[in-house]
Parts: C-alpha cells; structure tokens; sequence
C-alpha cells in the first residue's frame, strides 16, 4: 500500500506530512504511544525512524519487542538515531537521505525540549520558530507524519493543560493534530491501566479541541514481557454520553482523602474538577455505584461520598467482588 495511507497510524489519529505532538507529564506513557504507531508502522511493511533524546536503543527495542514486534521487523524498518551533540548541517542530510531513501512513514522525536536543548535554542518566539522550521518542519516535507513528545509540568490533582511551557508557539507549529496523553490507570508489568488522548488541536477537524478522541487500554501479558495496547474510540456510558474516566479519576482520589470521603459541590470543584464537568461526572458516578449522594434540603449544599475508589477499567462499581478490597 502506499506509506501516505499507512502512516495515518493510531487509529488515523495523526497525519502524514504534518507536524503532530503527544503532550504528557513525566512517565505519562507518551513513548508507549509514540512506540505503539511505530510498531503499527512495521507491522504493515513500512519504515520508521526514532531520533531519541531521553532514552537508549536497549530500552527502546526491548519496548518495540513487548508490543510485539519481531526482531527482524525492527532490524529491517526501525531506524534509530541518537544524537550526542547539535544536529549539524551534515547530520539533517543524514536523516533526510534515510527518509527519501527507505520511503519513512513515520519519524518521532522524543521530545522536542530536549531537542530545543541540545541545538542550543533560547526560549522564545523566534528561535523556537526557527527550530521547528530547520529540523520536524523540514522532516515533515518528504511525507512522514512526525510526531513531537513534550512534557507539561506535572500535577497530581488536575487534569494537564493541554500543551507546555511556550504553549501558544507549540500549537502555533503543528499543523497536524496534538493530543494530552492523560493516565486514567497506571499500569505496571502485572496491572492493567489505561490512559486517554484528549485532543488539543486538529488541524483537519476530525476531532473536537478538549475533548477525548481515543482511549487507549494497556494490558501486560506474559510477566511484563508483552503489552498489549488497545486503542479505541472513547467508551460510552448508559445513556450514550462519554464516560468521564479522568475526571471520575480526579473526584475519587480527592474524596478519597477527605474526612469520611465525604464533600460538597464547591470543595470538589476546589479540589480540581472544573466546574463544568462536575454534573455530568458526578451523575456518572453516582449511577455507576462509585458514590453516594445524599440530599442537603432547602439552603444546604448536597454530599458526596466515595463508596468504592474508581476503577476506570470497571464499567461499574458494581461489577468489583467485594473480596477486592
């Protein structure tokens, strides 16, 4: 098939020629994304080029190898660059050679501060401009979709704004679509977890800017050895809305540590759920069994109490055996 259509990967989330973005805190799970199209990409014949500044080749092919992809593929069609200085003038003919050359579907950069860093770039407008026009822009030119990693400040009780530090000349740059990688669930090598993108701008209008464009489950098999990722468009609940899973996440652990896991509207809202998520999600909780609302009367503010901490891989708190806990 031709590398243009096999390189709309992750459920046709990016876009091929264009500069797209996986934004995430720390440990967020963006490589296993990142790593996750490349494998798609292999899968199908095509080649995939990885220019990796937080990482080492050992980590990243035993990663490649969990998510299923045979030596072979990954000796053949995986392309791994790390750079230890500047990337000169020399090296961008490098990578551009391979790219015309092996027909490259798909190029990820991880990540574009520690790019910035390493070429020297100061923070502002003008040499971050100048940088993405030099390096992904010029990459994104002969037809792979590339895809920039960026870390957002990490923050344990709200929902990640949905680019960086120097957001607007980010956004301003990707001229295909960027996501929030948001976890829902961490996973480990024997716990299944899950994670969201949530879109933070498509350029070709397929998905909505904040809203979530695709779920993603990750389920370990084999000790750890093997993960499988499940990508999918977002789960609905009863009544055909889309479940709530990160801001059901958000209210369960700040009830969690609340005197008797009890709280108002208000000190939820404070407690980091936007005000305009809170009827929808605490609706969603409250059918699915996770709390309890108990009615205030006339001048008084209602109460919400945790039954059970959320689970964002049970469709119900009902479905959790009481031996669980």
């Amino acid at each position: 098939g031709d590398r243009r259509d096999a390189s709309v990967v992750t459920d046709a989330l990016i876009y091929p020629s264009r500069l797209n973005a996986l934004n995430g805190e720390p440990g967020g799970g963006k490589t296993w994304v990142a790593l996750h199209t490349c494998a798609e990409a292999l899968k199908a014949g095509h080649h995939a080029l990885y220019i990796d500044l937080e990482d080492h080749p050992g980590s990243i092919v035993g990663r490649l190898k969990a998510l299923g992809c045979a030596g072979g593929e990954i000796l053949e069609r995986f392309h791994y660059v790390q750079p230890g200085k500047a990337m000169s003038i020399k090296a961008m003919a490098y990578i551009e050679h391979q790219i015309r050359t092996l027909d490259v579907a798909l190029v990820v950069i991880d990540s574009i501060g520690e790019l910035a860093s390493l070429q020297g770039t100061k923070d502002n407008d003008e040499e971050m401009a100048r940088l993405y026009r030099l390096i992904p822009r010029r990459l994104a030119k002969l037809g792979p979709a590339v895809v920039l990693l960026d870390h957002v400040p990490k923050n344990k009780d709200t929902a990640a704004p949905l680019f960086g530090i120097g957001s607007q000349r980010k956004k301003a740059a990707i001229d295909g679509a960027a996501y929030m990688v948001e976890t829902v669930k961490p996973f480990a090598a024997d716990t299944p977890g899950k994670i969201v993108l949530r879109t933070a701008k498509d350029r070709n209008g397929n998905f909505v800017v904040g809203h979530i464009a695709a779920e993603i489950d990750l389920t370990p098999q084999s000790g750890g050895d093997r993960l499988i990722l499940d990508v999918h468009a977002p789960e609905l609940d009863g009544s055909g809305m889309v479940r709530q899973t990160t801001n059901m996440g958000i209210v369960s652990r700040f009830l969690e540590g609340m005197p008797g896991r009890s709280a108002n509207r208000q000190q939820i809202i404070d407690g980091g759920l936007h005000q305009r998520h809170f009827r929808e999600v605490t609706r969603q909780m409250e059918s699915e069994g996770w709390v309890t609302v108990r009615k205030g009367g006339p001048g008084k503010a209602d109460t919400y109490t945790l039954v059970r901490p959320f689970d964002a891989l049970m469709p119900s708190a009902n479905t959790i055996q009481e031996d669980e806990f």
